[in-house]
């Protein structure tokens, strides 16, 4: 009975540290410029408009999605405005505007919409494993010393970040 209050306890306790933001652990392990301070700050999921530049819809399991596993969030954008199939990187001018939003540790990009792309941020390295029907790969997006850059997604394609870190890759 009292390793089981042990164990709660300790339980207890990792949680609440786990609850704080983890910002100790990742002072230690990532150095330089924060790019957003809502990278580190989850927040409830904006709603996305209705309809964008390639009608803001689709038919799952066709959508395009990007799912974050990393201790930090991801900025995803809905519509990829350039050419090229999942991977291509592209500037500002590849995505549109508006909607944009933040993805937090376990979330992914809304569901039945098709948000096309995800941002590396300037200076940050991301390991990210794409997926496609019938192939898989993973990638180390390094920004290190340079620019943000954005990633596209196709709409049958999944992107999946499992690490950032600034400076060097995970």
């Amino acid at each position: 009975m009292r390793i089981k209050a042990l164990s709660a306890i300790a339980l207890a306790l990792f949680l609440a540290v786990t609850a704080v933001g983890g910002t100790t652990a990742y002072a230690a392990d990532h150095a330089g410029p924060v790019p957003d301070a809502a990278k580190f700050q989850p927040q409830a999921q904006s709603q996305p408009a209705d309809a964008g530049i390639d009608g803001g819809s689709c038919v799952e399991p066709f959508c395009s999605k990007t799912w974050n596993y990393s201790n930090l969030g991801v900025y995803v954008g809905k519509n990829w405005l350039c050419g090229g199939t999942t991977g291509t990187r592209g500037g500002e001018n590849c995505v549109a505007s508006t909607p944009r939003q933040w993805i937090y540790y376990g979330q992914r990009s809304p569901s039945w919409e098709d948000w096309d792309s995800f941002r590396v941020d300037a200076g940050y390295c991301y390991k990210v494993t794409f997926t496609l029907p019938y192939d898989q790969w993973t990638e180390y997006i390094n920004r290190s010393g340079t620019t943000a850059v954005w990633v596209k997604v196709e709409d049958h394609g999944m992107a999946f970040v499992y690490a950032q870190r600034y400076g060097s890759c995970p």
